[in-house]
């Protein structure tokens, strides 16, 4: 999503750079023992290559999320049984009625835009209830496996600087077993690797911005998650820039909404590589926030130890990246950039608080 403003850049570059080198290996953030690809191919249910021809957004008919959902045209399929020539891939996010939802980790399609995209099927209890959507939508829908990563633009027959002919034919090599070298496997995603990358949105200013946020201390693994966030928000307030996090309490929701009260929880995200993810709310009439809502993925297994235990995730780490989301920050992908608060990719049993 391509918006520009006149945002606090000072804070953006500040904070960006983490102080310690801490080693968040190159891997798909919720299972750091695969390269991304291949996690990708043996996670999802399906690969296909299509053309995105048709999009809509809707909201659910509880008046709380925003879906946008997109006609994919099937040229290819690479692995799964989708079965028809058409299928819907229903996503988090869009602007319907003045108002718009950005998810963190959501893929955006262009229409007419040409794509490799692995899916996962949605179960009948995933599907989003939703009467006003403007398209038909079916029982058989999709979602994107693994947010962005999942989803790769073609451009000139080419994925990024490979061929499209070679990337099937890696896909076809993981799906049959073969070992590939991690040069192989090192597909570049079709997302940010500059120093920095700004998304656009900003909270209302002037004056100087004070984001106030309510915790849902609901994490099964541990105790102490609300003061790790808070210290999270708190490494952002240092940075020194005219903009504050302010901690207003504690919230009882389990599941984020649009209800202009910025609220932290956790709840269950399954077992996609999504460690945590963050809902921006916003007007497009001129790109002001008016609400952020984060979600910790309770299916994994978080820890406010010091040193996390291996297999468990840090709550501030996490949480100080996803408060880098809230400033409307972007993940960054290059290996350079490894050290840096939103480097998106992620291991448990590390942190990154700086």
């Amino acid at each position: 999503m391509k918006r520009f403003t006149w945002v606090i850049f000072s804070v953006l570059i500040i904070v960006i750079s983490s102080i310690l080198p801490l080693s968040f290996t190159k891997a798909a953030q919720a299972d750091a023992g695969k390269s991304p690809l291949e996690e990708l191919i043996n996670g999802a249910d399906s690969v296909v290559v299509g053309t995105a021809v048709e999009r809509s957004s809707y909201w659910n008919d509880e008046h709380t999320r925003i879906y946008t959902s997109v006609v994919l045209s099937v040229e290819e399929r690479l692995k799964g049984m989708a079965s028809q020539d058409k299928i819907i891939v229903t996503l988090l996010g869009g602007e319907v009625d003045e108002i718009g939802e950005w998810v963190s980790d959501m893929p955006s399609f262009d229409k007419d835009e040409r794509i490799v995209v692995f899916l996962k099927k949605l179960s009948k209890a995933q599907l989003p209830k939703a009467k006003d959507s403007k398209l038909q939508l079916t029982e058989e829908q999709f979602e994107v496996y693994g947010g962005f990563r999942g989803k790769f633009t073609i451009t000139r027959d080419k994925v990024g600087d490979l061929p499209l002919a070679k990337f099937k034919e890696r896909v076809n090599q993981v799906l049959k077993g073969q070992v590939l070298s991690d040069e192989e496997l090192d597909i570049p995603l079709s997302v940010a690797t500059s120093p920095y990358s700004y998304s656009g949105l900003s909270w209302p200013h002037p004056p100087a911005p004070l984001v106030d946020y309510r915790i849902n201390e609901n994490c099964a693994d541990c105790t102490g998650e609300g003061a790790a966030v808070q210290a999270a928000a708190a490494t952002w307030n240092a940075a020194g820039a005219s903009f504050s996090f302010s901690y207003a309490g504690t919230t009882t929701a389990t599941t984020y909404s649009q209800n202009f009260v910025n609220e932290i929880l956790w709840r269950n995200l399954g077992s996609g590589p999504t460690i945590a993810v963050t809902h921006i709310w916003y007007y497009p009439s001129n790109n002001n926030i008016v609400e952020c809502d984060m979600e910790f993925n309770d299916y994994y297994t978080f820890s406010t130890a010091v040193i996390p235990p291996s297999g468990q995730y840090d709550v501030q780490t996490i949480a100080l990246h996803e408060f880098g989301h809230y400033l409307m920050l972007n993940d960054l992908y290059d290996p350079a950039d490894s050290a840096k608060v939103m480097y998106g990719y992620g291991s448990p049993g590390t942190t990154k608080r700086a």
